[in-house]
């Protein structure tokens, strides 16, 4: 009996010592996992449980944007994610412009959010989905290309204000062939397989 009695005292006392020792990863997981099923207030004390070990700040700030814009929150989530792109990581750095410019694109602040996707192209040039945005916000901004007998009749110089446009229509005949080149040749691989 006192053997049990003694086991179970320690381990009682394992489980108080662990649990006032926060695990920042274990609240970022529960943030994670608190956020993925609609529970944002939950995810938020997740959160900032996570921040106050000083841990991967940048991420969780991050973390803790999305859950503000999920909220409507969109001051409070462009104070999260303007804390959190003090940082090195391009990975990061790419999720945080996409965000921002999801965000102004949203609010109807089309040229921001242009700048903020031509910051996360830069980023990561491959990502069609930024490059999307990107020409999105140009539409929305009025950098839509004139019909072409009015570009003929202006003078040089006004006709280079339409090469962003020129240059989005090539990106993107460029990225379907891309597509379509890969498709091809992962389809002729298959036969070699036999």
């Amino acid at each position: 009996m006192e053997k049990k009695g003694l086991a179970a005292a320690l381990l009682l006392t394992g489980l108080t010592l662990s649990c006032s020792v926060r695990n920042p990863y274990i609240d970022v997981i529960q943030g994670n996992y608190y956020y993925g099923r609609g529970l944002y207030q939950s995810a938020v004390v997740a959160y900032l449980r996570a921040l106050e070990q000083k841990t991967h700040s940048q991420w969780v700030r991050y973390n803790l944007g999305n859950v503000y814009h999920s909220l409507g929150e969109s001051e409070a989530a462009a104070a999260m994610w303007e804390e959190a792109s003090a940082t090195d990581n391009d990975e990061l750095r790419f999720h945080i412009a996409f965000n921002r410019g999801t965000l102004m694109y949203e609010l109807g602040r089309y040229k921001e959010a242009y700048e903020e996707f031509k910051r996360a192209v830069q980023l990561r040039p491959s990502s069609v989905e930024t490059k999307v945005n990107l020409e999105l916000s140009l539409r929305k901004m009025g950098g839509a290309a004139a019909p072409s007998s009015q570009k003929r009749d202006r003078p040089q110089e006004d006709r280079r204000r339409e090469d962003p446009d020129r240059i989005l229509d090539y990106v993107r005949k460029k990225e379907t062939n891309r597509w379509a080149a890969s498709e091809q040749w992962d389809s002729s691989g298959d036969q070699d397989d036999w």
